[in-house]
């Protein structure tokens, strides 16, 4: 009798044989352990969930499923997933060597009966080489994480020829060629990744609390919108009112700034400094004509951005599917891979988890520590907008070496508006908070997460500036950390 996998079984329609009428389509089989089948689920015409015993189904076909005359099907009121408790398929292979072959990736059935497996060891290799077969009679131990086999084992191989193969590439190809316009819809679904994978130890925890994976996703997200709630309406009156002020100031504070310029070279020469007035003004309107250019690039961009917002808005509810079937997905990605890469793939994604996190934790921390301490140190001096100064600067505390240096500009400028003085001591100020910050607070709280050298960092910083802006800045750090781990294992692979 013909072997057949159990996948393809599936969906097929399901007759009464006496009666010739459609019972319904096929869903999967009931198993009695790794040897046999009790029976098979199918959905019926109406839309329920049914199971028939073994000795009611009269043939497995190819293209259909007969239950014999007068069989009867029970309505269950569950769906089979957790009715039964089906051989788990992608268990692991191993010989006694401790070599793998892949893992099982279906089950190979002989009318009711589990005669072996199909094995897989990756989706490339899948693809171009086929499955292999494992039969019963060379399985030693089957037990719930692990398949063992006999030293004699035989794997039955497919055989492709080299024209075979290539037509198999090509498939592969043209399908990835054809699902290349669609590429746009991967921003989304990487936000919600993102999201996903920064909120995991969340939902996880809640897990462990004993919340089922569906409830604990919706608490992780409600948790974060908690967080970013409280953080505006704590922030909102404090900014709310500088901003304003700002706003109302900046005609002002522009015109002080233009004088200001325009003193230069004055200022200058009291120095022992020569500026010629016609040089320092090419200077200026060259500077403000790149300025406009700027502001006209950030424009477009931001008028691009909005046309993402769609993203950002289904970013959260892809985040909250993704949290709810994250072991499952996990599990995909593995599947993906051969067996022996597997462990590379658990212990880089361990390592990257923990520069990651740590990275996030630590950062905001810091941001948190920068941004209050210079609140106190510019209130002290008396100088205006101190709300929006410290913001500034706990976002550029975000970016390493150079976001303090952005986030300082603003701080000196409205230093000199006010005095000569204040500007002096605001650079005191700003320069003792980010020497606590680079060399006490950072190194306590991240401490050698990243393990990357200063060099490193710099050259990160500016690469990811160069081509993805300044929100490649705020990544680049991590970012480098993440190739550095996974370079050393892939070195560690070849050498």
């Amino acid at each position: 009798m013909q072997i057949k996998q159990s996948r393809k079984i599936n969906h097929l329609p399901v007759y009464d044989k006496e009666t010739g009428l459609k019972a319904g389509y096929m869903m999967g089989f009931q198993y009695g352990g790794a040897d046999r089948t009790e029976g098979l689920f199918f959905m019926d015409l109406e839309g329920r969930w049914r199971m028939i015993s073994r000795d009611q189904v009269e043939t497995l076909g190819e293209d259909a499923v007969f239950l014999k005359p007068g069989a009867e099907a029970a309505i269950l009121d569950k769906s089979p997933e957790k009715a039964t408790h089906e051989p788990r398929p992608a268990v692991p292979i191993y010989s006694a060597e401790g070599l793998s072959p892949g893992r099982a990736s279906d089950i190979l059935l002989q009318d009711h009966e589990i005669v072996g497996l199909e094995v897989s060891d990756g989706l490339v290799k899948d693809v171009l080489q086929g499955r292999s077969l494992l039969m019963n009679k060379d399985i030693e131990k089957w037990g719930p994480d692990m398949i063992l086999v006999k030293p004699s084992a035989i794997l039955y191989q497919p055989q492709y020829s080299f024209r075979g193969r290539l037509v198999r590439f090509l498939l592969l190809l043209g399908i990835l060629l054809l699902l290349w316009p669609l590429k746009a819809l991967l921003r989304p679904v990487l936000l919600g990744l993102l999201v996903a994978y920064g909120l995991y130890p969340v939902a996880d925890w809640f897990q462990k609390k004993g919340r089922n994976p569906g409830p604990a996703a919706l608490l992780a997200l409600l948790s974060l919108l908690g967080i970013l709630t409280l953080a505006v309406i704590l922030l909102t009156p404090l900014m709310q009112k500088e901003f304003g002020q700002l706003l109302g100031a900046l005609p002002e504070i522009f015109d002080r700034l233009e004088r200001l310029v325009q003193q230069v070279p004055l200022l200058a020469s009291r120095f022992g400094i020569q500026i010629s007035w016609q040089s320092w003004q090419s200077v200026l309107d060259k500077a403000q004509e790149a300025g406009a250019d700027r502001i006209s690039a950030m424009l477009s961009g931001f008028g691009a951005g909005l046309g993402h917002l769609v993203d950002f808005l289904l970013s959260p509810v892809l985040a909250f599917y993704f949290l709810k079937e994250w072991e499952r997905i996990k599990g995909w990605v593995l599947n993906l891979f051969s067996v022996s890469f597997q462990g590379d793939l658990v212990f880089v994604g361990g390592e990257i988890r923990q520069i990651v996190m740590a990275f996030i934790k630590g950062n905001l921390f810091t941001s948190l520590v920068v941004a209050i301490l210079t609140y106190i140190g510019l209130k002290i001096l008396g100088l205006e907008y101190t709300g929006v100064m410290a913001v500034l600067a706990g976002l550029g505390n975000l970016i390493p070496y150079f976001g303090a240096f952005f986030s300082s500009v603003p701080v000196i400028l409205l230093g000199l508006l006010q005095a000569p003085w204040k500007a002096a001591a605001a650079v005191v100020i700003v320069v003792l908070i980010q020497q606590f910050e680079g060399d006490f607070l950072t190194p306590k709280i991240l401490g050698a997460s990243l393990r990357l050298p200063p060099l490193a960092i710099v050259l990160a910083l500016l690469i990811a500036g160069k081509f993805f802006g300044v929100f490649g800045m705020f990544l680049a750090a991590p970012m480098a950390a993440v190739i550095k781990v996974i370079v050393k294992r892939v070195l560690a692979r070849l050498v």
